[in-house]
This record gives C-alpha cells, structure tokens and sequence, in this order.
C-alpha cells in the first residue's frame, strides 16, 4: 500500500508544472487601452516591466520576484520613462503562469508570448 501510495504522490508532483525560470510576455488590458511588457528572470528574482497607457511610456525595475503558487508575484519600481515622467509609484503584480494573465491593482491584463526581447526595452538615445 505504501509503495502505491508513493508512487502516486510522485506522479501527482510531476504532473504539476512549475513556474518557468524566464518570462516574456506582452500583456493587454481587457480595454485594450494599456499593456504591459514584462521581462522577468524567476529564477534570478528580478526583470523589468515597460507600461504604455495612452501616449504614456515608463519602464519600471521588477524586485522581489517570488513564485506563490501559480502566480509569480513582484514590486514595480519606476526606472525612467521615455515620455517625461520623472517618478512613479511602486506596485505589486501578479502574473498567472498557468493562465498566462497578469493582474495590476484591479486591472486584468490577457497575456501572449513575445519573441522579440527589443520590446521590452526603450530604444538607445
């Protein structure tokens, strides 16, 4: 009994996927009228976020990357911005790996891969 019971605790452990060590992701607003890039290395714990809402355009650091879960949750921390900003306030996210969303406060974000890394970044003055 002790052997199935083993052997189905092992099978339950690799059934379950674990948080990916690398996130890219571009994330739109159920509005569809702001998105996020996120650029995030789990397993380093930190990445970046770009956020464009209307003609904004900032880029925040991630840090304190953690996995709760299915979630991979962090602070934003404003880094610069290419449309004036000079602050901005932090804020925790949640990212869904299993169901590929992110939530921001109380907006939902539907997530889809990225490929191009570029995007996550300003271009070079």
């Amino acid at each position: 009994m002790r052997c199935y019971l083993a052997a189905f605790v092992i099978a339950l452990a690799s059934c379950s996927p674990g948080a990916p060590a690398q996130i890219l992701r571009n994330c739109i607003s159920k509005s569809g009228q702001s998105q996020f890039i996120i650029d995030l290395d789990v397993s380093n714990g930190n990445g970046q976020l770009r956020y464009q809402f209307l003609e904004q355009d900032v880029l925040y650091r991630v840090e304190d990357v953690r996995v709760e879960s299915q979630n991979i949750v962090g602070t934003g921390v404003f880094l610069r911005s290419a449309t004036g900003e000079v602050r901005g306030t932090s804020f925790e996210f949640e990212y869904d790996f299993q169901n590929d969303a992110l939530v921001d406060g109380g907006t939902s974000y539907d997530c889809d891969h990225l490929q191009d890394r570029s995007l996550a970044e300003f271009p070079a003055d």
